[in-house]
């Protein structure tokens, strides 16, 4: 599924899993679907690359997702995982 999204805001997330502490970095996103967008935010994570290339320089900016995986996290709120198919122009790729 491919969203175009903008981002809100830009934070670090970690826990204790099975196999050790993991870290993440959560990207706080809203549709900007023109017909019918979702209604509440929702958090998309970083892969391993995409943190080394744009950490930091995200938020407010605007990105097209494909989303490959969508779960409720913590409270309900959704987490996507997939890849950034479109990065803003003044990120280095």
């Amino acid at each position: 599924m491919k969203l175009h999204v903008q981002v809100i805001s830009e934070r670090d997330s970690s826990y204790q899993g099975k196999r050790g502490r993991v870290e993440q970095v959560l990207v706080a996103c809203l549709d900007l679907c023109p017909v019918s967008p979702m209604l509440n935010t929702f958090d998309y994570v970083l892969t391993d690359d995409e943190r080394e290339r744009l950490r930091g320089t995200l938020q407010g900016k605007k990105l097209e997702l494909a989303v490959e995986e969508a779960k409720p996290d913590f409270g309900g709120r959704l987490r996507f995982r997939g890849r950034i198919l479109e990065a803003p122009a003044t990120v280095k790729s």
